[in-house]
Formats: C-alpha cells, structure tokens, sequence
C-alpha cells in the first residue's frame, strides 16, 4: 500500500496529467468549502458550478504540456537526466 501511495505521489508530481488532477480536485473542494461557509452545509445541487469551475482552471497546465515552447512539460522540455 505504501509503494503504490508513493507512486501515485509521483505521478501526479511529474505528470502534466497529475497536475491537472490536483488543481481539479483543489478548486473543486475549495469551492464546496466556500458554499459550506456560506450556507452552513454542503448542497450537492451545486456541483455542476464546481465541476466546470475546476474543469476549467485544470485546462491550464494540460494547455502548458501541448505547448511545444513550454520547457516544463512534452518536447523540448528540460529534464534533469538531459
């Protein structure tokens, strides 16, 4: 369990697809967190508002691994073994 834990950390550390899934989730919890603030529980009825705000925001770094001429991420990208 543990091995796997710590891939799965280095996945979502080193991957373009990794980093998209954490902002997703980050923004998505964020906004229940604000509407629970707000209104004092979590209304489910409001997911679609967090799922496309989150969607949204998690396009960034797939748009920045498409890019050619973005030395973080796919070709052209700087490694430390290069």
């Amino acid at each position: 369990m543990k091995q796997s834990l710590q891939k799965l950390n280095g996945w979502l550390g080193t991957t373009p697809i990794g980093s998209a899934i954490k902002v997703f989730i980050a923004l998505f919890c964020g906004a229940m967190v604000l509407s629970w603030s707000d209104s004092g529980n979590i209304d489910f009825g409001n997911w679609q508002t967090w799922f496309i705000g989150a969607l949204t925001v998690a396009v960034l770094p797939l748009w920045n691994w498409l890019n050619p001429h973005d030395p973080r991420y796919g070709r052209g990208a700087v490694t430390s073994g290069s």
